[in-house]
């Protein structure tokens, strides 16, 4: 078929031209597309079979007609007296809770967030009514007297290049059209000089030509000058087939009416968009395209033609319910059809031969199975868009959420990988875009465009909790709220993190896919389904700061995350401001964007209606933009991640790590003040006491734990590392960190005073002012930057590591003692101790045992003999030997120590490392996940100050070095400390020991011991150390005779920024008047 093609076109391109015949057919328009509109008298006559009727119409009042709505519905321009209905689930109602939100908040003053002259606020619906903005002039001007030639057509270089740019861009996101028999009947009539075209095949091709000129952002061509040309073939499209589209029923009228359907969303027209779709149902409802007894007797293309238009009708069914808030049409129940089939090819192959058709079919099938779930959200959720009293109780509103991101998850992690797909939760970087390559076009556009919808509809199943969270019943002090309502508000916070996460990733897909270069550009759909998304995206980013600002004295460290997705709005603007340039409806988005972004500035709306929220709680203002690469998204790493992020600093996270951890109180303050906690939850374990005992089980020491935590105001947890690596991964995520899994990085090119780029196993490059070496106890950024130094076992001491559940123990009349409470033990002994506590939710028994062996270990030694394990604690408790036996298989693990180096860094200061890379120790405190946490604290303070231009990048890496240097070695000290005192042999010094930890059986805590745990002086210098304190404490040093005191007040400027800073910025009037511009 395709050679058939080729040879109809070769024919058509060269044949002779008879002048006699060529007014038979539509005309040709050599140069400009408009010109048979803007001059009538060059229109040529009907076609043969066409000659009765008229070949020049006037442009109807319908076709010109504006509404204050784009067809999308993203946003209402202004308000109206003829309004339309915009119910639940369109982002004009959820408009409505922002601005009600803010008017409770600002003294009942209600701003308008509808940027026109208007300042009345309309109501659930939204105008239809046509104002005379928003259009070019030059087509305002020629459609209010002009007249169309309806059988004109553009040259054929243009029509030619306009349908492949249509099967390229809209036909491959909705292939409902059959490509070869389409472009097999356009050649043949051209052939035939267009003699036997078909009234309404013609109506096709013009539509076809309009929304492929609409939505093509590709050449030199401006935005006005595309739109006026694709009104033209609009027009035409129009004029062929409004009558027969309101009598006749064919497949070819339903192709042309959903196409048109496409084409009204990205005007303003929503009016006619509803209304082309309507049609398109009942003409497919007609001609039983829903059933699939009436689909079997035709021919295979056919057939599988007439069931993709189906499907067509339904994904643009429940786009425009999602999109303007309206019941569906067509009811889930009625769709019956078989999923597109995968062996079938609806369009021609690209360069991907061999795997476009399955893709293909892959992807459309995806979309089909994701807006399943469409619908069901918004019949669980949003009351199927019919505007009644929603009367779900919150427990039922929980549930429907819940079932929401259940199918959602189910979709993603069973279904889409089965088809060969993948989607992208987290932010995308330019890196990552430009990293593309060309051999997987196809296959990059459909994980984009699926990636862009799935987020926007696990935004759309969270919405529902940001609303009930903006209702301003729920205002504190409101006696109406229901212990029900109050558990809905508890659960809002995970939802909205889940919203503001969705929503970054969207806003960073459009911005860096429109930011990119040639074909990396094509990634993205339809520029007006970006901007819905980029739109609504960034609406719930504004709406969540508002409630962010109302509960954050509630949980502070949880909700003050929130306030760093605030960037994301003025990126989300530039994305529009990139992603169409002159089209009129994508800068009023853009500009009432700019104008969100502005009210949340800290001389505008949030510094007045919430004057006790400092405006630092919300915005970072930086003077310099700093990207930092980090290598190891282990502990370490991630933690860093999330303190760059709260310091303003764009982040690239690469690689990733697993095993088990304890957290002490002095990174638990990290975890609480960060929000890892609340995603952690109930899988930290909060232990009660900690038992030093000697091998047989003889209590020697004991440590009320309560008593240290209060001495200490920060809490004592254990926790398995997979949930805290959970925990750190979604928080930095939220926060926007950019987080690549499996990119092992080889290289590393750093040079003075340039970037540092970072090259990995698959050959991406990456770009960096600073690159962080976490990447662990082997790390190839030390390796790169010092050849020479190697881990080392300073001693023969090494260990075994095994977990047991609860339930096992249980089991045991004898082990089951030593799990009565949520306890601590250690048993200690010459050369070898085991230290046990509960992790995961107190469900599992950690241990860890340490021994010394005849040589020094160097690497993990898989599969012991537990014989051998056994056989070392044969003389332990009794208690804590069952629990040993019960031990299956186990690997010895060496204890490696890094350092102590002479330098952290590069000589260039644009290289430096951290945690284990930089100072690993052995495990006898559990302090070196905890230092590598602090690492990342304290360097992302002092890169904090860089980009608010207070140092420079080198000053701020010897910072690093001078202050942190020193508090590792100590804290391997400290380990080393420990391991000896419970290594002791039987004798003096173990007696001594022993002696020094007995206070505490007396109930005297927290005085000199031996017991490390217990110690005030070890439990102040590990335990009670602050390490953002003493980051801050360290700028404060090095800032000290460097800057000129302020006269009339002594101050130094840091210490102003400190103290003073959150609102000595924000002068008192400005506060208040920029309220009153709203």
């Amino acid at each position: 078929m395709e050679a058939s093609i080729r040879q109809l076109r070769d024919h058509s391109l060269t044949a002779p031209i008879d002048s006699k015949k060529s007014s038979e057919g539509p005309s040709r328009e050599s140069e400009d597309p408009l010109k048979d509109v803007q001059d009538s008298s060059t229109a040529s006559a009907a076609a043969p079979n066409l000659r009765d009727q008229n070949t020049s119409e006037p442009l109807g009042e319908t076709d010109v007609s504006e509404s204050s709505v784009d067809g999308m519905g993203a946003l209402q321009f202004t308000d109206e007296e003829n309004c339309g209905f915009f119910g639940p689930s369109s982002n004009i109602a959820f408009l409505r809770y922002i601005s009600r939100a803010i008017a409770k908040t600002s003294s009942h003053r209600e701003p308008s967030l509808i940027p026109s002259p208007s300042r009345r606020t309309c109501g659930p619906v939204s105008g239809a009514k046509s104002p005379t903005t928003g259009r070019p002039a030059s087509v305002e001007s020629l459609n209010s007297s002009a007249v169309v030639n309806l059988y004109a057509l553009p040259s054929e270089e243009r029509t030619w290049s306009l349908i492949q740019q249509y099967f390229h861009k809209t036909g491959q996101l909705l292939p409902f059209i059959h490509e070869n028999s389409f472009c097999e009947t356009y050649f043949q009539m051209k052939k035939e000089r267009f003699c036997k075209v078909r009234r309404t095949w013609l109506g096709l091709l013009n539509i076809v030509l309009a929304i492929a000129a609409s939505l093509s952002t590709k050449g030199d061509m401006t935005a006005e000058k595309r739109l006026q040309e694709s009104d033209v073939y609009y027009q035409r499209a129009n004029g062929l087939c409004d009558r027969d589209s309101k009598r006749n029923a064919s497949l070819e009228m339903v192709q042309y009416l959903l196409i048109l359907g496409q084409y009204l969303q990205g005007t303003q027209k929503p009016v006619q968009a509803w209304t082309a779709h309507g049609l398109a149902i009942s003409a497919a409802y007609q001609l039983g395209l829903h059933s699939p007894d009436a689909n079997r007797g035709f021919p295979p293309v056919e057939c599988e033609t007439r069931k993709r238009t189906w499907f067509g009708c339904v994904l643009l069914d429940r786009t425009l319910s999602m999109t303007f808030g309206r019941p569906c049409n067509i009811p889930e129940s009625y769709v019956k059809l078989e999923m597109p089939s995968q062996d079938l090819q609806m369009l021609r192959s690209p360069v991907e031969s061999t795997t476009y058709r399955m893709l293909e079919g892959s992807f459309f099938t995806a979309a089909v199975k994701l807006y399943v779930i469409l619908y069901n959200v918004l019949e669980s959720c949003y009351g199927a868009n019919l505007g009644f009293e929603i009367s779900t109780s919150p427990l039922g509103a929980m549930a429907g959420i819940l079932e929401g991101q259940r199918q959602l998850d189910e979709w993603r992690l069973q279904q889409l990988p089965s088809l060969g797909l993948t989607v992208c939760e987290s932010p995308l970087n330019l890196d990552d875009v430009e990293n593309m390559d060309t051999g997987s076009i196809i296959r990059r556009r459909f994980e984009v465009v699926l990636s862009v919808r799935y987020n926007n509809l696990r935004i759309l199943v969270h919405r529902r909790c940001l609303e009930s969270l903006l209702d301003p019943v729920q205002i504190e002090g409101d006696t109406s709220v229901t212990s029900e309502m109050r558990l809905l508000q508890q659960m809002g916070l995970s939802s909205v993190m889940i919203c503001v996460e969705s929503a970054m990733s969207i806003i960073s897909i459009v911005h860096n896919m429109s930011a990119g270069s040639g074909w990396r550009r094509e990634f993205l759909g339809a520029w007006n389904y970006s901007l819905y998304y980029t739109f609504n995206a960034a609406l719930v980013i504004f709406g969540s700061l508002i409630v962010a600002s109302k509960e954050r004295d509630r949980n502070p460290s949880a909700w003050i995350m929130i306030s760093h997705s605030r960037s994301y709005i003025d990126t989300a603007a530039e994305a529009l401001r990139q992603l169409d340039p002159g089209n009129p409806v994508v800068e009023r988005c853009q500009e009432y964007l700019s104008q969100l972004s502005a009210t949340l500035d800290p001389l505008s709306l949030l510094s007045t209606f919430l004057p006790n929220i400092p405006p630092g709680c919300f915005l970072f203002t930086a003077n310099q933009r700093v990207h930092v690469g980090i290598v190891g998204a282990g502990i370490g790493g991630l933690a860093a991640a999330i303190a760059f992020r709260r310091a303003g600093v764009d982040v690239t996270v690469l690689e990733a790590a697993d095993e088990l951890l304890e957290m002490t109180p002095n990174v638990s303050v990290l975890l609480q003040k960060w929000g890892v906690a609340d995603v952690i939850g109930d899988n930290l374990v909060q232990i009660e006491e900690l038992n030093m005992r000697r091998k047989d089980g003889t209590l020697v020491g004991h440590t009320e734990i309560p008593i240290v935590e209060k001495a200490l105001g920060r809490p004592w947890w254990l926790v398995h590392r997979a949930h805290l690596h959970e925990g750190l991964a979604t928080v930095a995520k939220r926060l926007g960190a950019v987080i690549h899994i499996n990119s092992r990085v080889i290289s590393l090119d750093y040079q003075e005073g340039g970037e540092v780029t970072v090259e990995t196993q698959k050959g991406n490059k990456y770009h960096f002012d600073l690159c962080v070496g976490a990447d662990g106890v082997n790390s190839i950024v030390r390796s790169t930057l010092f050849p020479g130094i190697k881990p080392d076992a300073k001693t023969t001491n090494c260990a075994y590591r095994a977990i047991i559940p609860y339930e096992r123990i249980r089991q045991d009349p004898i082990a089951k003692e030593l799990i009565q409470k949520l306890t601590m033990e250690v048993w200690m002994g010459h050369n070898a101790y085991i230290i046990t506590y509960p992790i995961s939710g107190g469900e599992t028994f950690n241990l860890v045992l340490s021994h010394h062996r005849p040589e020094k270990l160097y690497s993990t030694q898989p599969n012991v003999p537990v014989e051998e394990m056994r056989d070392a604690y044969k003389d332990f408790d009794p208690r804590i030997k069952r629990i040993v036996d019960m031990i299956t298989e186990t690997s010895r693990w060496p204890l490696l120590v890094t350092g102590p180096l002479q330098s952290w860094s590069s000589p260039q200061k644009n290289v430096v490392l951290m945690g284990d890379a930089a100072h690993s120790m052995v495990n006898h405190m559990a302090q070196g996940a905890a230092t590598s946490m602090e690492d990342g604290a304290f360097l992302a303070k002092c890169v904090g100050a860089v980009t608010r231009g207070k140092l420079s990048l080198r000053e701020a890496i010897n910072i690093y070095e001078l202050e942190r240097m020193p508090k590792a070695f100590m804290k391997q000290q400290v380990s080393f400390l420990n391991g000896a005192i419970w290594h002791l042999p039987d004798g003096p010094k173990q007696q001594a020991r022993d002696a020094a930890m007995a206070p505490s059986l007396d109930g005297k805590y927290l005085v000199r011991s031996s017991n490390l745990y217990d110690d005030p002086q070890t439990v102040l210098d590990v335990y009670g150390y602050d390490v953002e304190a003493h980051a801050e404490h360290a700028l404060a040093k090095f800032a000290h005779g460097r800057e000129a005191l302020y006269p009339g007040t002594g101050l130094a400027p840091f210490m102003e920024d400190k103290y003073m800073g959150w609102f000595s910025k924000c002068q008192q009037n400005d506060r208040y008047a920029a309220v009153g511009k709203l």
